[in-house]
């Protein structure tokens, strides 16, 4: 099965529609409407170094799922290391 960084952020928030992944988690909207972004997709971004949602799309589309996990799995950990910091 195909994995997607964004798809599994919006899972693991409790979205189950791809619709509501698309607009709640990475804040693409096909109005044009742009909302903030999930802290917790902000975050994978960052980790990424993108800027734009659909970079983390374009990401997830070349990267094999193991690669996408481990991505996940070592922005969670960031995550994890500047909350104990602060």
């Amino acid at each position: 099965f195909p994995v997607c960084g964004a798809a599994a952020i919006g899972v693991a928030a409790g979205y189950t529609r791809a619709a509501d992944v698309e607009y709640c988690v990475a804040a693409i909207d096909t109005d044009g409407e742009t909302a903030d972004p999930h802290p917790a997709f902000l975050a994978l971004m960052g980790w990424l170094g993108v800027k734009h949602p659909e970079d983390v799309f374009d990401w997830s589309d070349r990267t094999p799922a193991h690669g996408i996990v481990t991505g996940l799995r070592a922005c969670a950990s960031s995550i994890r290391t500047a909350v104990v910091a602060a």
